[in-house]
């Protein structure tokens, strides 16, 4: 008898940045969204395509960045991982985000809402620094000028519910 299919668990993502060609090595940024009402918490996230993303050769950093209501700009927290000769034996191959019903790395093709699997995405989160939010970010891979990947922000309330970006 076939296992039962676990459901995808989602939330409801911004697409702030299509899956594109993105420059290795070099300090990349979103434009800044404006943050729902009811937002206590923020988390982006950079999904580089799977063909990178299941490969220990991967590094890179995320920032959240934030733009208060008197316009100045909030540096947020971070986050990064480091390439390596190969995963450790009990480390399972991590699996890129995506739009719901899409293999890993499988995103819309325009800036908007949409049904997110965060999976194994390069991350960060934090509370809100201000009413707009977005990603900086820079990855590598060996020799590659150019990695695809994806960004994404999402907003949560207090009870750690998705909120809708628009």
């Amino acid at each position: 008898m076939p296992e039962e299919q676990q459901p995808v668990e989602s939330t409801t993502g911004y697409l702030l940045l299509p899956m594109q060609d993105w420059q290795t090595g070099t300090w990349h940024a979103s434009p800044l969204v404006v943050l729902p009402a009811g937002c206590v918490s923020v988390r982006v996230t950079l999904s580089p395509s799977q063909q990178f993303r299941g490969s220990p050769l991967l590094a890179g950093e995320v920032r959240l960045v934030f733009r208060d209501a008197e316009g100045h700009r909030v540096q947020g927290c971070g986050n990064g991982i480091v390439a390596r000769p190969a995963f450790s034996p009990d480390e399972s191959v991590p699996v890129t985000g995506h739009e719901v019903g899409q293999q890993p790395g499988g995103f819309p093709a325009q800036v908007a809402t949409f049904a997110f699997v965060c999976n194994d995405s390069l991350g960060a989160q934090q509370p809100p620094y201000g009413i707009s939010a977005g990603i900086e970010f820079r990855i590598s891979h060996e020799q590659e000028i150019y990695i695809q990947a994806a960004a994404t922000l999402e907003a949560f309330d207090g009870d750690g519910n998705s909120l809708e970006i628009t």
